[in-house]
């Protein structure tokens, strides 16, 4: 069972999933003003964090799709896809609300926020951990980079986080 993310004052490294991010840039009606706080706590050295290039990838995705979704008025991926990837001025808007995001990350990895980088040669350890807590991939990486980085705690709004017995769950 998750405890709110904004008690979240403990001394150690807390790993940060993809939502949060998510959650800060989309001022998500619910879950926004909590990740941005949880995040403005990481900038101001209050927290230390961890996420990986998995994470990253999967809000880059993301933050591609929101645009294009706002851009078009639509829900349709592979137009929003068709068009991101044939029309010049429309990939480039779609891209500058990545361009904040990495812009973000970058103002953040010091000494508070440490990247973790999943790898091909973490396939093994993927799989074991998929397996033994029935995640999907993305899911199970994440918790291959908690292994890797002695991480006991995740911020994170997805339940299924609850079934790793050696993470607590703080969500926003």
């Amino acid at each position: 069972m998750a405890q709110p993310l904004s008690d979240y004052h403990i001394n150690t490294p807390i790993f940060v999933d993809a939502n949060i991010f998510a959650y800060h840039h989309s001022g998500h009606p619910r879950f926004g003003e909590a990740s941005t706080n949880f995040l403005r706590c990481v900038a101001n050295g209050e927290l230390r964090a961890v996420t990986s290039n998995v994470v990253q990838e999967k809000v880059i995705y993301f933050l591609l799709m929101q645009r294009g979704e706002s851009l078009l008025n639509t829900r349709d991926r592979s137009l929003i896809h068709s068009r991101i990837v044939s029309i010049p001025d429309f990939s480039a808007r779609c891209w500058k609300a990545v361009g904040q995001f990495l812009n973000l990350l970058d103002s953040l990895q010091s000494e508070t926020l440490s990247l973790c980088n999943i790898d091909s040669s973490h396939a093994c350890q993927i799989v074991e951990m998929g397996t033994q807590y029935r995640l999907m991939l993305r899911d199970a990486a994440h918790v291959v980079a908690c292994r890797l980085m002695n991480l006991s705690h995740i911020a994170s709004n997805d339940a299924d986080f609850d079934r790793v017995g050696f993470l607590a769950r703080w969500q926003p």
